[in-house]
């Protein structure tokens, strides 16, 4: 049921929004966790194994995906924790997630990026620029590629 035309942000009839989900567990449960940025990224692993389990094939991994990391982002943001590191901490459990999940790492990444693109307009320039700087250093190249994201997604 793949549709290379279908948004990302956009939930079709039937299909699942992960989004919500994510940023109230992170909202309510990692304000005060001794390392919210890992358990952030454990939390998107938490909810995105069993989501791709649950949703397939009525939604394409890309969306459950997006969502998530969209929604434990947005959540971060909302805690007033630390962007970056939950970003780098998002990408380094992706290819874990991709083993479990039957998936492409690199596609999976790509999407992790995406959902966390999608929220940087919220975050101002200078979070975002830091995100963009933790990711080309730790992961050579995809700094360029969350780059275009967030084009992509800028309001």
């Amino acid at each position: 049921m793949y549709n290379p035309g279908m948004r990302e942000d956009t939930v079709p009839e039937g299909q699942y929004d992960f989004e919500p989900l994510s940023r109230e567990i992170v909202v309510n449960r990692l304000r005060d966790a001794d390392d919210p940025c890992r358990a952030a990224a454990k939390t998107a692993r938490d909810i995105i194994l069993p989501a791709l389990k649950a949703t397939l094939p009525a939604q394409e991994p890309r969306i459950t995906a997006y969502q998530v990391c969209r929604g434990v982002t947005t959540g971060i943001l909302a805690i007033s924790k630390d962007v970056p590191e939950t970003a780098l901490a998002i990408l380094e459990m992706t290819a874990e997630i991709a083993a479990e999940g039957s998936l492409e790492p690199a596609d999976l990444m790509t999407w992790a990026m995406e959902g966390i693109a999608s929220v940087m307009y919220l975050a101002g320039p200078e979070i975002r620029s830091a995100v963009h700087s933790a990711i080309e250093g730790r992961f050579m190249g995809a700094g360029a590629i969350f780059s275009d994201l967030c084009r992509k997604h800028a309001h």
